[in-house]
């Protein structure tokens, strides 16, 4: 009996497989040697050290980024990091899923695609797609993180419960300087982070300016007396909120942002 192998892509296993199937795999891109095969699920090893498996299969060369071709498209720029071009495909994905094939991501330092938009969301739904992922079409400038662009936002989500407040022409990213000063302005109301689509803590924002405030009015109705450490405690909130954004960059502000319901 020949010896069989298991494929394992970012943490997900898939197998056993004899030598035949895993040079199938590679011949549509669907193996790639950034992959990491193993005989016994604990020693792993990468792909392309199976020359018997890639001997005839051989990765596209990474072309220059933005390069006109004769049909009028342009090949993906490098994405940062050095990352090349290693497969056309996911294995967790259906074939034949989606209409447009005009996305490319990378994963565990390979570059795959083109794909559909519903398949992108499904590697990310699948956990095999993280929100820094980088991902790329056609018109777009560079490659993006996959969890700042509108299309995919909601698939870091459960269905039906993200609510998304996008800019046009934004890509959905966000600004810092509209933030700090919703957070100046209705601050205690939570408008900063309902913008930054935090929907939780926008609620939570809410909740504790109702809380703060009848409490101003119990301590009015009882004493006849404005409590003066009660009337600065929102100002405090506030502040608080206010440092941690201002000391934030703009990616580490973007990423804080999406979080829909959760934290």
């Amino acid at each position: 009996m020949s010896e069989t192998y298991y494929i394992r892509v970012r943490g997900r296993v898939q197998g056993p497989m004899d030598v035949d199937r895993l040079k199938e795999l590679a011949s549509k891109g669907q193996l790639s040697r950034s992959h990491e095969l193993s005989v016994d699920s604990k020693n792993w090893n990468p792909a392309g050290n199976m020359t018997e498996v890639f001997e005839r299969v051989r990765p596209p060369k990474p072309k220059e980024p933005e390069v006109e071709s004769k049909t009028g498209g342009t090949t993906p720029p490098a994405p940062a990091g050095g990352i090349v071009p290693q497969g056309t495909a996911n294995p967790y994905v259906p074939a034949g899923v989606g209409m447009m094939k005009e996305w490319h991501y990378t994963i565990n330092g390979a570059q795959m695609g083109p794909v559909a938009a519903s398949e992108i969301i499904e590697l990310i739904r699948h956990k095999s797609l993280i929100r820094d992922d980088l991902v790329w079409k056609n018109g777009m400038q560079q490659w993006t993180p996959v969890a700042y662009l509108p299309e995919f936002v909601s698939a870091f989500s459960k269905p039906g419960k993200t609510f998304r407040f996008t800019e046009p022409g934004s890509n959905g990213r966000k600004s810092k300087a509209t933030a700090i000063i919703l957070l100046l302005l209705l601050g205690m109301l939570g408008a900063h982070e309902f913008y930054m689509n935090n929907i939780l803590r926008g609620i939570f924002f809410f909740i504790a300016a109702i809380v703060l405030f009848a409490i101003q009015l119990f301590f009015i109705a009882e004493t006849g007396q404005v409590n003066i450490p009660l009337s600065f405690a929102p100002w405090v909130i506030v502040a608080i909120a206010l440092l941690l954004i201002a000391v934030r960059n703009d990616e580490s502000f973007q990423a804080s942002c999406h979080k829909g319901w959760s934290l």
